[in-house]
């Protein structure tokens, strides 16, 4: 594979993504590789932050990646943890105010979230996404980095 964009990222999760589009806004090329085939089904985080959320709106794709991701913004007190099927884990409270317009804690549905960063991708010319390719050693020189993929 070879990529002459301006910018390579390894890993399409939702930092990888939220860059990417950061970057296509700004009109870099971006070409992202990742090494799942499909967005990964399981979630491996359940909450973001009010200054995460600012990064995630500067990308111009906030309102349509929020309903998506089942991102709650209500001021809730409480957040629930739940097991597969529906046995409630543990409860904590939520600080319900913050420095800036978002709570400063919010409860997400990664998979959903990294479900619609991909659909955001995918409306961005600037950005490609390309599946299926498991990073195994970069380089850089002066003028540009080399990732090597495997076979």
């Amino acid at each position: 594979m070879k990529s002459e964009s301006d910018v390579m990222i390894v890993g399409a999760g939702p930092i990888g993504l939220v860059l990417a589009l950061l970057l296509a806004r700004r009109g870099l090329s971006v070409a992202v590789y990742e090494r799942w085939p499909a967005p990964y089904p399981l979630p491996r985080a359940v909450a973001l932050t009010n200054d995460t959320l600012r990064v995630v709106q500067a990308t111009g794709h906030f309102p349509l990646l929020t309903p998506s991701a089942d991102i709650e913004l209500s001021r809730r007190i409480e957040a629930g943890y739940f097991t597969a099927s529906g046995e409630v884990l543990f409860n904590h409270p939520l600080p319900t105010d913050g420095f800036s317009f978002f709570p400063p804690m919010i409860l997400f549905d990664q998979p959903s979230f990294e479900v619609a960063l991909n659909e955001a991708c995918a409306r961005e010319p600037l950005i490609g996404i390309c599946r299926g390719a498991n990073a195994r050693d970069i380089r850089q020189d002066e003028d540009r980095a080399y990732v090597m993929f495997e076979p």
